[in-house]
């Protein structure tokens, strides 16, 4: 049987455009809200790739939709589409993961066929798609949730167990902050404090480490990121706890930061309607450092920035 691709518009002819190219080779699904999409990716475990346009109207972005595709099948590729995207935030998500394939609209003939060949793998997910409490899986297929929680870490490399500050946690592992991390491959132990105030050890392994020096150069906090291994049921109870915790407050915070990208956008319309364009120019720059997707935002700053261009040099 032929793999499934998820196509997503809220535009039907754009999906109908979509699945034209795709239906030779793929059983094509689609979906006009990110709700829709997500029921089918639920109950459709043969879907070895999303497609997805930026702009599904009002409700979450598709950058909104893939990051959750990202959080429930972490191995089905993500492809977006989008005919205004700013090529810094495009490439912004391709580096953090978020998208392996970008298609700008409109596409060329055969390039909506070639990212889906790219993308289906060579199994279906139902074989490959692990379960979210299955921590042997590799570290950055899970999704990472920011936390500031303190953590226990004993390492074969210290004389003495220390509590460190976390930076952020997935099903798969952990980042710790220290301005002196262990060497990659170092077998660590990770303790995290369960609901009933107990101190649950994971084993793990160093994946990768961060120094100060070059952290510094790249402005990231030094530390060193950590592989779960060998996890036990109760070890295993308590991760996905606190990675549950952790995603709630993100959903928090990313609410609270809509809320705030949405009436800096309505000061900046206002006063670009009164002529205020260098006040309505750093509300969409504040507008647009809560929320680099922000597609509208990008636009009418872009227009802005045109239009002072334009003004005539005071004499």
């Amino acid at each position: 049987m032929n793999k499934s691709i998820l196509v997503v518009d809220d535009d039907p002819q754009v999906r109908r455009a979509l699945a034209r190219e795709l239906k030779a080779e793929f059983k094509v699904l689609q979906a006009g809200t990110c709700a829709e999409a997500l029921e089918l990716l639920g109950s459709n475990p043969d879907i070895c790739a999303v497609i997805s346009d930026y702009n599904l109207g009002p409700g979450p972005t598709g950058a909104d939709f893939l990051a959750q595709v990202r959080a429930i099948a972490p191995l089905v590729r993500r492809v977006m589409v989008s005919a205004q995207i700013e090529e810094e935030f495009r490439d912004a998500h391709i580096r953090d993961g978020l998208i392996h394939v970008f298609l700008e609209k409109p596409w060329s003939y055969g390039a909506v066929i070639a990212a889906a060949r790219t993308s289906a793998p060579p199994a279906t997910m139902a074989a490959t798609n692990p379960a979210p409490t299955d921590l042997t899986v590799r570290i950055r297929r899970h999704r990472r949730f920011e936390t500031t929680r303190t953590v226990g870490v004993r390492c074969t490399s210290w004389a003495t167990a220390a509590d460190l500050s976390a930076k952020d946690i997935s099903y798969g592992g952990i980042f710790v902050r220290t301005p002196t991390p262990p060497q990659p491959e170092t077998a660590v132990a990770i303790g995290m404090d369960a609901s009933d105030g107990m101190r649950v050890w994971v084993d793990g392994r160093v994946a990768h480490a961060l120094v100060s020096g070059h952290a510094a150069h790249l402005h990231l906090a030094p530390g060193f990121g950590v592989e779960f291994q060998n996890v036990t049921p109760r070890a295993s109870a308590v991760v996905a706890g606190i990675v549950a915790a952790t995603c709630a407050e993100a959903a928090n915070r990313s609410a609270d930061t809509r809320t705030q990208t949405e009436l800096l956008l309505a000061e900046a319309r206002a006063l670009k309607a009164t002529g205020r364009a260098a006040d309505a120019a750093e509300r969409y720059r504040r507008a647009l450092d809560l929320d680099l997707g922000n597609v509208e935002a990008v636009c009418e700053l872009r227009a802005i920035h045109d239009a002072l261009r334009r003004q005539p040099a005071p004499r």
